[in-house]
């Protein structure tokens, strides 16, 4: 783990995808996969994404790591972090480690409804876990329901979610990260009138502007808490960092 990404080298990576290419695909190729192979070199990182739905098959078995969803189907994450990687998972055991669910922190579409004052874009930051898009809590609670995978980690590159099935009850709408880093601070977000949507609610723009944090403390205290958080086969809340 000595050798992970410097918070400098984080920084540009992500400040030039905001400047040259904001999909969600090239923040995960060019900044989480290799932030996170950074910190665990010894465990695999598939990107599962391009996994058909209807993959499953008598030698693969999707519900293994990302579970179901409302009619009973698999619905992918992003990544998948695994001790060793083999796709035909059902005469092979595999040693599960997480999935990650990768969202861009540039807003497609920057506006809210005024009357709910809730988020409606894919973003994370800068909102709170209750405020996110009804679709990305969901689509955590469906990868919690992966029969050999209990860790799931959500981020949007600024702020980083962790949830463990161990430490939430699904059966009482607990949903809930257990940890949360942010390595940037909110500056300003002006919030301008835009058009009425087809229910005749008033809707706002938002711009966000943000900056990191100077020092790299809350960097290092991530990096190691996803060490622990991937490299434990058993995670413990004892491993959380306050």
């Amino acid at each position: 783990m000595n050798n992970f990404m410097s918070y400098i080298n984080y920084q540009l990576i992500l400040e030039y995808a905001k400047n040259n290419d904001q999909r969600e695909y090239y923040l995960q190729r060019r900044l989480i996969e290799p932030f996170i192979k950074s910190i665990v070199p010894e465990l695999y990182i598939e990107d599962i994404s391009v996994i058909r739905q209807s993959a499953n098959t008598n030698r693969h078995n999707r519900t293994k790591y990302c579970g179901l969803n409302n009619e009973e189907k698999n619905t992918p994450p992003d990544l998948l972090i695994v001790k060793e990687w083999n796709y035909y998972n059902v005469e092979n055991k595999l040693d599960y480690r997480g999935v990650i669910e990768v969202k861009s922190p540039f807003s497609k579409q920057d506006y809210y409804y005024e009357i709910t004052d809730k988020n409606k874009d894919e973003r994370l930051y800068p909102y709170e876990f209750k405020e996110y898009d009804e679709l990305i809590k969901s689509k955590i609670s469906w990868y919690l329901t992966a029969t050999e995978n209990d860790r799931v980690i959500l981020t949007d590159g600024l702020q980083w979610d962790f949830f463990e099935k161990n430490n939430i009850d699904l059966n009482c709408n607990e949903l809930m990260p257990i940890k949360r880093f942010k390595l940037v601070s909110l500056i300003n977000e002006e919030k301008t009138d835009s058009k009425l949507n087809t229910s005749g609610e008033k809707m706002k723009k938002i711009k966000t502007t943000w900056e990191w944090f100077e020092d790299d403390r809350v960097y290092n205290e991530l990096v190691k808490y996803i060490f622990n958080f991937l490299e434990n086969k058993i995670f413990k809340k004892a491993y959380e960092i306050n």
